[in-house]
């Protein structure tokens, strides 16, 4: 490698001592930044928020690629608009149809169960909690919630309870009722929206579910000039808000294709359970209806065969043909007291008489066509619940093939449907519990004491029996009773630093002894491998825990 000359050298140590010089004097902004964002002075905190609106102006769009198609921003709506083969309302119409209806309404009583506070670890609940950092945290860390820690936690517990502060309690939603609203949008159009109302400090005071069909994705300025599209010089293109900390309004409220309102990315939650990267789908994502577009249609079509078959149809139960030269007269009394006598509904089993050569009968209903029929009734029900990710028995519909569970929350994790909890459940109880973290526990944190999480649990709780046997078999192999105890709040008692297992018990004893009397000890033990300790501890400390976890 050759070597440095002096030039070189001098060049290199000149870019050393500018990179220095820059960090250092970073060092000092955030110094300073941080003193006058904590100063009592006026004039200190407005030149403060200055450089900092500057430090955080961001610059124009840089990317490269498009994520939009283009020919999209040029509607003169303001607003992208989703290209959909149906209409939001015709969605929501699909949404009301039996099957997805019933899919639907047991998502919503599932998600519902999750929205009180968690009594216990064993129930479904929400709970807040400090922030876990890192990939590994635990939920049973030994640190201890402070004063102000709990104080901050029921605050936003009742925050969230009563979606807002006491003070909106009595006009608005609470968290059962909102929810009941927001995930049926999420469900049926994939938009999750509601509002997040500020107060002049910028903290959340109140939180309303709004209709996703009248929500639609804003045009800015930016992505209009990234796509040469304010060369047309036309205002009705884009949203007139201007921006604020580098944001433009991200969406609007439509009504009758005119725009009522303009809202930030702070403003309005519009959660997407199903985003894509087609650039014709203009950021917006794809909903389970519109893939089953024509799997509800066929429900809808078998459901109207099944209908008229019995209120305008026939179903013969066969032919009755005469021979011979009968009168015309009695053939007809004869089909008319069979339609008194046997005719169901609408005269769906009325008879057809013909002649022939001697009088039989004709069955008509020995056929597999029936069948035929169910079985793919079956099937369009077993589409529909694939797409939506959800067992047919949660929906009453047990079929072949079908797991045989207990219902949901019912019985202990052995009988919870497991495809639909981890495919379907869990992954909309977290896309639901991300969108309540950013817009509203997110924002409070910048005002309480500490970082704070709102985070669904109880759905993968076991039972307390569950608990108890698994305590008792670790106090037979790897832990104490103390340790036991210190992990649910316990004090320590006399004679549990002691692992109660017969064979670390008796090779303690064993080695306490020697000679002939650990050789009869052996012998004795090789004897009555079952034999009693003789420490009567693990009795007690095991009618402890059964009194414990009774209730």
């Amino acid at each position: 490698m050759a070597k440095k000359t002096d030039k070189e050298e001098n060049i290199a140590k000149a870019l050393d001592r500018t990179l220095e010089d820059e960090l250092r004097l970073y060092k000092q902004r955030d110094i300073l930044m941080r003193k006058a964002f904590a100063s009592d002075d006026p004039n200190d905190l407005i030149k403060a928020e200055q450089i900092a609106k500057f430090i955080e102006k961001r610059d124009e769009d840089q990317s490269k690629s498009i994520i939009v198609d283009p020919q999209a921003l040029s509607t003169g709506l303001g607003y992208k608009e989703k290209q959909v083969s149906l209409s939001y309302q015709l969605l929501r119409n699909m949404s009301r149809t039996h099957i997805p209806k019933a899919i639907i309404g047991t998502r919503i009583e599932q998600v519902t169960e999750f929205c009180e506070p968690q009594p216990d670890k064993y129930s479904p609940g929400f709970v807040i909690r400090p922030k876990k950092r890192g990939h590994f945290a635990e939920d049973g860390d030994d640190k201890k919630l402070t004063k102000e820690q709990k104080k901050d936690i029921n605050f936003l517990t009742d925050f969230i309870v009563n979606c807002g502060t006491t003070s909106n309690t009595w006009h608005g939603d609470d968290f059962d009722s909102f929810t009941r609203k927001v995930i049926p949008d999420s469900l049926a159009l994939d938009q999750l929206c509601f509002e997040v109302i500020r107060d002049n400090r910028g903290r959340p005071i109140e939180h309303i579910a709004v209709d996703g069909a009248t929500m639609r994705l804003a045009i800015t300025q930016d992505q209009s000039r990234k796509h040469n599209l304010l060369g047309q010089a036309n205002n009705s293109l884009i949203v007139s808000g201007d921006k604020i900390s580098g944001y433009y309004p991200s969406c609007v409220q439509v009504y009758h294709q005119q725009v009522l309102s303009e809202f930030y990315p702070w403003e309005m939650a519009f959660g997407i359970r199903n985003p894509q990267t087609d650039i014709y789908a203009k950021g917006y994502g794809r909903g389970e209806l519109e893939d089953l577009i024509s799997t509800v249609t066929n429900l809808l079509n078998a459901d109207a065969y099944n209908a008229n078959y019995f209120k305008i149809g026939s179903n013969p139960k066969g032919i009755l043909r005469v021979s011979g030269n009968i009168n015309q007269s009695r053939i007809q009394e004869l089909k008319n007291s069979w339609s008194a006598q046997m005719a169901g509904v609408n005269n769906a089993h009325k008879l057809l008489v013909v002649e022939s050569e001697k009088m039989d009968f004709v069955n008509t209903q020995a056929s597999n066509k029936d069948m035929e029929f169910n079985k793919y009734y079956e099937f369009l029900i077993k589409l529909t619940c694939a797409i939506y990710k959800i067992d047919p028995s949660e929906i009453a519909f047990p079929m072949q093939g079908s797991s045989d569970a207990a219902p949901m929350f019912e019985g202990n994790n052995e009988a919870r449907l497991k495809y639909s909890r981890d495919k379907g459940l869990k992954p909309l109880l977290r896309f639901y519990q991300r969108k309540l973290n950013k817009m509203i526990i997110e924002p409070w944190n910048n005002y309480l004491s500490g970082d704070y999480e709102l985070v669904f649990q109880g759905l993968e709780a076991g039972t307390a029996e569950q608990e108890l046997e698994a305590d008792i078999k670790k106090i037979a192999s790897y832990m104490t009773p103390n340790e036991i105890r210190k992990s649910k709040g316990m004090k320590d008692i006399e004679g549990g630093d002691v692992i109660l297992n017969p064979v670390f018990v008796q090779s303690q004893q064993m080695a306490k002894m020697g000679g002939e009397e650990a050789n009869d000890f052996i012998d004795q033990s090789e004897e009555s491998p079952e034999m009693d300790t003789g420490n009567p501890f693990e009795k007690s400390i095991n009618k402890e825990f059964e009194e414990l976890f009774k209730d």
